[in-house]
């Protein structure tokens, strides 16, 4: 039997749209278990089928390696939310691919891992803070992608906002402009290259500053109701506050673990902590 713990994922993190992600302390654990089928013990309904993504990347690992597909049983403990914007389809095929790796005796290389993952997710802003921990941002080359990892302080806390609601993450690509002035591409790069060093050092009042994003966020925020609600309330109180991932969650940071208590909402609200392991075989 195998086990393995994955964590939840916040990627662009403001300006760092499509290019950052940042592995969270909230996971799901997933069980591989050899059996003479394929089964699924306690996904949702909607996802105990064929196109469960944690199967189909399981799959595609013995289809890619050229292997005889051994069956398995699948069991999820599911801590993670279907909200959308917290990297889950990554969680699942970092899992799939883990597991198969594990069933196959770890024949894949770390960096044949990580490209198996990007090419199954298509971007690689959740799928490497999911490998790998931490605050990563990812470079394109011809042959593949570079990652570069950066330290998160200790004295950082992160509140997830989710609310009642999910945003396909199509519609969320649909909703963005196909260019940007010159501006606002300064704007960015401005914002983001002084990002990793704010995380390393917990600076709140800078982080508030450099996580301002005029790429996705305005259009993004139309798909999210009471999001600006909430961005308000982090301005009045110089919180950083950005949409996790596409949405419809939101993250807001901080160095005082209760203060987001204060903000009243009917969204669900979980507080978690960096996590530095990535994906792990328990």
């Amino acid at each position: 039997m195998i086990k393995i713990k994955v964590p939840a994922t916040s990627a662009n993190l403001g300006p760092g749209f499509d290019t950052l992600g940042m592995a969270l302390s909230l996971y799901n654990i997933y069980t591989f278990e050899e059996n003479t089928e394929f089964l699924l013990c306690d996904f949702l309904d909607c996802y105990n089928n064929d196109n469960n993504l944690v199967l189909k990347s399981y799959q595609y690992v013995f289809k890619k390696l050229k292997k005889t597909i051994k069956p398995v049983k699948i069991t999820i403990e599911q801590h993670i939310p279907n909200c959308g914007g917290l990297g889950s389809s990554a969680n699942c095929i970092v899992a799939g691919v883990l597991g198969a790796n594990a069933i196959l005796g770890d024949v894949l290389s770390k960096e044949e891992i990580l490209n198996l993952c990007v090419e199954l997710e298509g971007h690689p802003d959740n799928v490497l803070p999911c490998l790998l921990g931490g605050l990563v941002s990812s470079l394109k080359k011809e042959n593949g992608y570079e990652y570069f990892s950066y330290n998160v302080s200790d004295k950082l806390f992160f509140t997830i906002f989710i609310p009642p609601f999910s945003i396909n993450t199509n519609d969320a690509r649909k909703i963005l402009p196909n260019s940007y002035t010159r501006e606002n591409v300064v704007y960015t790069i401005s914002h983001l290259l002084p990002l990793p060093k704010a995380f390393e050092d917990g600076n709140i009042n800078l982080l508030y500053e450099l996580m301002q994003d005029v790429i996705h966020e305005p259009y993004r925020l139309k798909l999210i109701s009471n999001g600006i609600d909430l961005k308000e309330w982090c301005k009045v109180h110089h919180l950083p506050c950005v949409i996790s991932g596409s949405g419809a969650s939101m993250l807001v940071i901080s160095d005082n673990e209760n203060i987001t208590k204060e903000y009243k909402t009917s969204w669900q609200r979980i507080v978690v902590k960096k996590d530095d392991k990535g994906a792990i075989i328990l």
